[in-house]
């Protein structure tokens, strides 16, 4: 009967030393899952802002090509009414009297 008594002792000590590292493992998991929840909500706030960022890119680059278009457009209109008036100073009249 003694030796029943020790192998229980020795058992209960066992299930002790489990139930005691079970305890620490679910504490490890929940602090680990809790982990990944707020790496989940930082990907997403960095997503919700590499979002933002391409909004304001495109608008930026959209912007640009309109300047750049404009800045064309000036640019010509300058050239044909520089080309117009040389023309129509020195040469415009006699093309158009060789031309009728």
């Amino acid at each position: 009967m003694d030796n029943t008594n020790n192998r229980l002792l020795v058992t209960h000590q066992m299930i002790s030393e489990e139930y005691k590292n079970m305890t620490l493992a679910s504490g490890a998991v929940n602090s680990i899952s809790t982990n990944f929840s707020k790496t989940n909500q930082t990907y997403s706030e960095y997503g919700s802002k590499i979002s933002k960022s391409q909004k304001l890119v495109k608008d930026i680059q959209r912007k640009e090509y309109m300047d750049n278009l404009k800045l064309m457009a000036s640019f010509y209109a300058f050239m044909l009414s520089a080309a117009y008036m040389f023309l129509k100073r020195f040469y415009l009249h006699q093309i158009v009297g060789f031309a009728f």
